[in-house]
């Protein structure tokens, strides 16, 4: 944020969240398995996450919260993830 500005770094947290889920329908659609979908179960911990962060719902010192919050969407996003890539793979 602090090179390129507030609107690119809320911009490219938006792109990297949202892109994850896109990629699910890529493999799914690849792969014609429906267990690639499994993480999208995480997206309403993404949304408050995305509300605050991308949608400019808070700034500065309001926004650590969110490093934790974004923290425990990416383990949610990855657990379900590998359940989905082991119930693919069986």
């Amino acid at each position: 944020a602090v090179r390129f500005g507030e609107t690119f770094a809320r911009s490219e947290y938006a792109l990297l969240v949202l892109s994850s889920y896109a990629f699910l329908f890529v493999l799914a659609k690849s792969t014609y398995e429906d267990a690639w979908i499994l993480p999208l179960l995480s997206l309403p911990v993404a949304m408050p996450q995305l509300e605050a962060v991308a949608l400019g719902g808070k700034d500065g010192a309001a926004l650590n919260e969110h490093v934790g919050g974004t923290a425990r969407l990416q383990l949610l996003f990855c657990l379900l993830l590998v359940l989905g890539i082991n119930l693919s793979t069986e």
